[in-house]
């Protein structure tokens, strides 16, 4: 049946098919999510923590990217600061890139994928809970060896670039609890986006430009 008849059809439009779409559609990306916190549930507890670790490490590559680059470019944060702030922006995705490639965990995104597969009734409240606060805490662990280890016992920054770090964090430890609070709402519908893209792509390349968008614009 043709598109012209469809629409004739009581005014209808013709239905979309997927069939030529290099993608998964949105119900089956649904089900790869919640197969996907199925498998995070079923987890040995020394494999929730050992991967956990590395999805802090790789979280933590993709700041120290970042505050090179940001941190480096001094002139051009006084005369341009937004652009200074896409172009270190753009390189922060790397982590993400590598934690959803990797298969290795990460809490914030585990938000997603955790609170999907239960409210699916295909995880348990426990699941959730223990996925959660075991990744919360080794992830934390592994920022905390790649920040030490890795970026400061290294000396990798210069003294702008350290500076431009500690005066970041200071930026976001005396705010405003409910400030805070809110950014971290947007900020985690971004990364739950990332997640829902890369779940629906086929392939890496396509995986990694539907991780990149949301996260650099993050």
């Amino acid at each position: 049946m043709s598109s012209e008849k469809q629409r004739d059809d009581g005014g209808r439009r013709p239905h979309v098919s997927m069939e030529k779409v290099d993608a998964h559609s949105p119900p089956e990306t649904g089900q790869l999510i919640a197969q996907s916190g199925v498998a995070k549930a079923a987890l040995p507890w020394a494999d929730l923590i050992l991967k956990s670790i590395f999805g802090g490490m790789f979280i933590s590559l993709g700041s120290m990217f970042d505050l090179i680059v940001a941190g480096g470019a001094g002139g051009l944060r006084s005369t341009n600061p937004g652009l200074a702030t896409m172009l270190a922006a753009f390189v922060f995705p790397v982590g993400f890139v590598l934690v959803i490639l990797t298969n290795v965990e990460l809490v914030t995104s585990n938000m997603a994928v955790m609170m999907y597969s239960t409210m699916s009734r295909k995880t348990s409240i426990y699941d959730l809970a223990r996925n959660w606060i075991v990744c919360y805490i080794f992830n934390l662990a592994g920022c905390l060896f790649f920040a030490g280890i890795l970026t400061w016992w290294s000396d990798s920054f210069s003294d702008a670039q350290s500076s431009y770090a500690v005066t970041g964090a200071q930026g976001r430890v005396n705010v405003g609890w409910g400030y805070n609070f809110c950014r971290a709402i947007g900020c985690n519908w971004l990364v739950g986006l990332a997640v829902f893209l890369a779940t629906s792509s086929k392939d890496n390349l396509s995986k990694i430009v539907g991780i990149w968008i949301p996260i650099w614009t993050l």
